[in-house]
């Protein structure tokens, strides 16, 4: 009987670690797509006047021009035929509504938002 408290102690100390480590992972992930995409969440804040908290970054993807780069040895960028484009993030708002921004290298921003 001590032996089965000893593993379901074990078993329940080895799902907590995993729980933690997912968590852990998950905030680098989401605290780095906010870091790179500062510049386009300040443009979204003061365009639609939202709090710094009520939109969040779900993904940043940063372009490069295929005729300046290899492609196939990119790991963290993609290529794009538009040299002009600088990056793409997906952001959701509170209310689960889900909008992209494009970034252009001369400070310009698109966005489709509508709500």
């Amino acid at each position: 009987m001590r032996n089965l408290f000893k593993v379901a102690k074990r078993f329940i100390s080895l799902i907590l670690i995993i729980v933690a480590a997912i968590a852990v992972v998950l905030t680098i992930y989401f605290a780095y797509q906010d870091m790179t995409s500062t510049d386009v969440k300040e443009y979204i804040v003061e365009k639609y006047d939202f709090g710094t908290f009520d939109v969040f970054t779900y993904k940043t993807t940063i372009y490069v021009y295929e005729e300046d780069a290899n492609c196939n040895s990119l790991w963290l960028k993609e290529c794009t035929d538009d040299k002009d484009l600088e990056k793409e993030v997906i952001y959701y708002t509170k209310g689960g509504i889900k909008f992209t921004v494009k970034s252009f290298k001369d400070g310009s921003f698109e966005d489709d938002y509508n709500g």
